[in-house]
């Protein structure tokens, strides 16, 4: 019988996924960044339910992948928060995204920089990263 994992999802594009030993965060976004842009109109990017845990809460965590650089999947406050409470904690996703967690403070030694068609191995997963397109293909 194989290991239980258990998936929580995070809201938004958000989920965590963990078993006894290791927790991958994907796209965790646990803040009201986005809400607080300025040039849209008040309650144009309004959350439409709390996030249901906190970067704090997210101690456990070991590796954080973001799948692209925008606000809601790679959120600084969210991102700096869980590299706080997780001091031993990765953090990945494609050169954009690595290159937003270096200028917020994340150093180097804690990024790992995922390209498409390069499998990454990882405590015994295999991460497969592809390339996909959202508002445009970089």
């Amino acid at each position: 019988m194989g290991m239980a994992m258990k998936i929580q999802y995070l809201g938004q594009a958000g989920f965590s996924f963990h078993d006894a030993s290791r927790m991958l965060v994907l796209d965790p976004y646990l803040s009201d960044s986005v809400d607080r842009l300025p040039g849209f109109p008040a309650g144009f990017w309004t959350r439409a339910y709390p996030p249901p845990v906190t970067p704090a809460g997210l101690r456990d965590a070991n590796l954080v992948l973001c799948t692209h650089d925008h606000l809601d999947h790679a959120d600084p406050e969210t991102l700096l928060g869980i590299a706080a409470a997780a001091p031993g904690c990765e953090f990945g996703g494609p050169r954009a995204t690595v290159e937003l967690l270096h200028r917020i403070g994340i150093p180097p030694e804690r990024t790992v920089m995922l390209n498409a068609g390069r499998s990454q191995a990882w405590r015994g997963i295999t991460i497969e990263p592809i390339a996909a397109a959202h508002e445009r293909y970089e």
